[in-house]
Formats: structure tokens, C-alpha cells, sequence
């Protein structure tokens, strides 16, 4: 039963994915508006999400109409991501380098050739997959850690996408920590979203007013390997291309005698970044995640 689910639901996506693909990059956002109404309907996002910006320390509206309009954008936002990376499926190297700017190329070609690797920190903030897309287009080594999507169709779809621009696909399973060790050391630059719940393992940290708990992977690799830390933001611009803005890198070293201490400062100081970035564009964040699950 399972496997016919899954070639069902595969099926749905392939005919989304030709539905798309028949309308040009500049009629994303005529699809994102077209498509809301199947969002809101879908579990409990209009729930969370609308839970997430009123419980926030940000300055977006948290009533009346505007807050109305601005949980309408957020919604019209993350469709946008999505339906970026179906065009991402179809589309080759000129193309998607005609649709996002890397403001600082020369920070990330200094960055590969000083250190070697670098382990790349970034959130759910505009569509990261078209920034993977372009530094790998560009011929910079990268590998980036994915979960594994429970139809194994659609996610082999999804990271024949990833593979095609040329970056290394690492699953979060078992292996993960020895793959990433093994591409930092083959001089790999390895993305890692940061930017979800961390459940009991992770590390408490503060983030837009509230306690969370954070994944403290980077961190630990960091310092582990003595791989720089960059932090790295996406954003969407009004004309629906994207920029990105590649940060100094910094290398982890111990401040204390507790390595807890340490990593809980430097992973802080990366929550804080990202906390920044948000504010400036607060629709773009994917708030529809229960980023605040774990109870700290």
C-alpha cells in the first residue's frame, strides 16, 4: 500500500512540476497567489505560523489586517521557494545564475582558497537551494545535508536536482558525521541549515525572545576540524531574483575549560546573525516550522 501511495503522490508532483515549468520565472509569484488556498488548508501551518509571529520578539503586525496581510505574505513567500526549486528541476547553469547575485564572490573565493573547506551556516530565509545551486554552477566543491524524504521518489527527484548543479547531497542518517568529515577533509565547503528545532540534543539558545533549542552540529565540526564558520544569508528581491551575501569566515577556538560553554557561545553568536538578517526581511523566514517545539 505504501508504494502505491508513494507512486500516486509522485505522480501529482510530476504534473505540478509540468503545470510550473509551462509558466516563466517571472510568473512565480501569479502561481504562488493561485496555489495559497491549498496551503492554508494543508495540517496546522496557518496555526503555527500565526502562533510563531505573535509569540516573537520582532517588529511585524500581530493584529488586525496587517497581521492578516503580513501571515498572507509569509505564505505567498514560502510557495515562492518551492516553486523556484521546481524551475530549479528543469533549469541549467545560465539560467539559474541569471536569477540570483552573489554580492561578495571574491569573500568565497578567498574563503576556498585559504582554508581548503569551510562549513557554510544559513536558515530558512529566502530559497536557499537556488544559493547551493549557484555556488556549485560556479564551480566551487559543495556538499550540502538533506533529509531524506519519506517518498523516495520525490526525493530522488529533489536531489537528482541538487546533484545535476553539482553538489554532494549528505542524508542527516547515521553516516552523516562521517560524510561530512570526509568532504570537509576532501576540501568540501558544506552547507548546513541551522535553523530548526534541535529537539532534547540540542543546545538552548535565545531566539527572537524565546528559549529554543538549537543543533549545535556546525559548531562541533568547527572545532573538531578547525574548518572556518560562515555564515551566509538569501534573500528575494522585489523583481523576484535573489541576492546573496557571503559573511567573514571565523575559526572556533576554546575560550574556556568547558567545551559546553564555548559551543553554546559561538552557537548564539550564529542564532543571533540569522536573527538580524530575518528582521530585515521577517516574510521571507520559513515560520510556518515549529521552530519553538522543544520546550526549554
Amino acid at each position: 500500500m505504501k508504494k502505491l501511495q508513494y507512486i500516486v503522490e509522485y505522480f501529482f508532483l510530476r504534473v505540478f512540476v509540468f503545470i510550473v515549468n509551462l509558466f516563466p520565472w517571472s510568473a512565480n509569484r501569479f502561481l504562488a497567489k493561485l496555489f495559497l488556498p491549498l496551503l492554508y488548508i494543508i495540517g496546522n501551518y496557518k496555526k503555527i505560523t500565526e502562533k510563531n509571529i505573535k509569540n516573537a520578539k520582532i517588529d511585524v503586525p500581530k493584529e488586525g489586517k496587517a497581521f492578516k496581510k503580513f501571515v498572507k505574505e509569509v505564505f505567498i513567500q514560502n510557495l515562492l521557494t518551492y516553486i523556484e526549486m521546481i524551475h530549479l528541476i528543469k533549469m541549467g547553469k545560465e539560467d539559474v545564475l541569471k536569477h540570483i547575485t552573489l554580492k561578495n564572490e571574491d569573500m568565497l573565493k578567498e574563503i576556498y582558497e585559504k582554508y581548503g573547506n569551510v562549513i557554510f551556516v544559513l536558515g530558512h530565509l529566502g530559497n536557499w537551494e537556488l544559493l547551493g545551486q549557484a555556488v556549485a554552477y560556479k564551480g566551487y566543491k559543495l556538499a550540502v545535508i538533506a533529509r531524506r524524504q519519506n517518498n523516495p521518489y520525490s526525493d530522488n527527484l529533489l536531489n537528482k536536482m541538487r546533484r545535476k548543479a553539482g553538489e554532494r547531497v549528505i542524508f542527516r542518517d547515521r553516516t552523516v558525521v562521517r560524510e561530512v568529515l570526509r568532504s570537509l577533509k576532501e576540501g568540501y565547503g558544506v552547507a548546513i541549515l541551522n535553523d530548526q528545532d534541535g529537539g532534547i540534543a540540542g543546545i538552548t539558545t535565545e531566539f527572537m525572545g524565546r528559549k529554543c533549542s538549537t543543533p549545535h552540529g556546525p559548531v562541533v565540526f568547527a572545532l573538531k576540524t578547525g574548518a572556518p564558520l560562515v555564515f551566509v544569508t538569501v534573500r528575494r528581491l522585489e523583481n523576484g531574483d535573489s541576492e546573496a551575501v557571503i559573511g567573514e569566515p571565523f575559526v572556533v577556538r576554546r575560550k574556556s575549560k568547558n567545551i559546553d560553554d564555548d559551543i553554546k557561545e559561538t552557537l548564539q553568536h550564529l542564532v543571533d546573525l540569522l536573527e538580524e538578517e530575518i528582521k530585515k526581511v521577517p516574510e521571507q523566514w520559513n515560520w510556518l516550522a515549529n521552530r519553538w517545539r522543544t520546550e526549554r
